[in-house]
C-alpha cells in the first residue's frame, strides 16, 4: 500500500532520534517543561493582555518606563514586538531597550490623571 499517494493521507513519525556519525546513542527522553525551556531561548509569544498603568503626578507629560521579561534568556539579543492595545491618557509609547532577558518600553500620559494601556502579542525571537 502507498500510504503517501494521495495529499489526504496522512503519516506520522515518532520517536526517532537524529545522530552525528555512526554511532547510535540511547534515545534522550526530557521533560516538556526542559524542551519548552531549550525552544524558549530562541523565540516566545506572550498573547494575553496585561493592564499597566501609573499616576501622572500635577505635570503633563510624565513618563514611565515598564519591564517586559522573557521567560528565557535568549541565546542573543532577540528582535522584539509588541502591540499597544486600550489607551486612556497616553500620548507616545517606544520600546527602549532590548536584551537577553527582557525588554523596557516607555509610556508618556497626556493629561494630570492616571496613565492606563494595555499590552499585548509580545514577541522575542532570536531565532538563528
Amino acid at each position: 500500500v502507498n500510504a503517501l499517494d494521495n495529499t489526504a493521507n496522512n503519516f506520522w513519525l515518532t520517536g526517532v532520534q537524529l545522530e552525528l556519525g555512526s554511532t547510535a546513542t540511547s534515545f534522550e527522553k526530557r521533560p516538556i517543561s526542559v524542551e519548552t525551556g531549550l525552544c524558549e531561548r530562541y523565540y516566545e509569544y506572550h498573547g494575553a493582555t496585561k493592564t499597566l498603568g501609573f499616576p501622572c503626578p500635577s505635570t503633563p507629560g510624565y513618563a514611565a518606563l515598564f519591564w517586559l521579561p522573557c521567560r528565557a534568556k535568549k541565546r542573543a539579543t532577540p528582535t522584539f514586538n509588541w502591540q499597544i492595545g486600550s489607551q486612556v491618557n497616553v500620548a507616545s509609547y517606544s520600546t527602549e531597550s532590548i536584551t537577553d532577558d527582557g525588554a523596557s518600553i516607555q509610556v508618556v500620559g497626556t493629561a494630570k490623571t492616571n496613565t492606563t494601556f494595555t499590552v499585548s502579542q509580545v514577541s522575542f525571537s532570536a531565532e538563528l
